[in-house]
């Protein structure tokens, strides 16, 4: 019995699957580098170019009516209360993180996890986690 050359059939699809030429306004492409010229040009022309944009507002005018929001609890650090609300107020049925483990295991055994995701939250919170 004999093996089927792989290597064969991966080079005649190769070929079948290859760009042999373009035909542009008249003008047929052989060449790789005019076919990629031609092919780049197209494409740029329906996608457009990347465009910058700048900000001509400032938000300090935007929102200088708003009521000004207190600064301590935003920047403070997480309390165990706050920790233990937001994994409770996750959807139980959500799918699990990296760890392998959802919110419904992190409140079923927060007495036992919560010096874990306190110390978690810590090192978030000083800059020396890297999510």
């Amino acid at each position: 019995m004999q093996t089927p050359n792989f290597s064969r059939r991966g080079q005649q699809q190769e070929r079948r699957s290859q760009i042999h030429h373009l035909e542009i306004n008249g003008a047929t492409l052989i060449t790789h580098s005019d076919k990629t010229a031609a092919l780049t040009d197209y494409y740029t022309t329906i996608l457009g170019r990347v465009t910058v944009r700048s900000w001509g507002f400032d938000l300090q005018v935007l929102y200088s009516h708003a009521d000004q929001a207190e600064e301590a609890p935003l920047i403070a650090p997480f309390s165990e209360g706050e920790a233990k609300q937001a994994i409770r107020n996750m959807n139980s049925a959500s799918a699990p993180g990296p760890d392998g483990l959802g919110p419904s295991f992190y409140a079923a055994t927060w007495d036992t996890t919560k010096r874990a995701v306190m110390e978690f939250l810590q090192a978030f919170y000083c800059g020396a986690m890297d999510l």
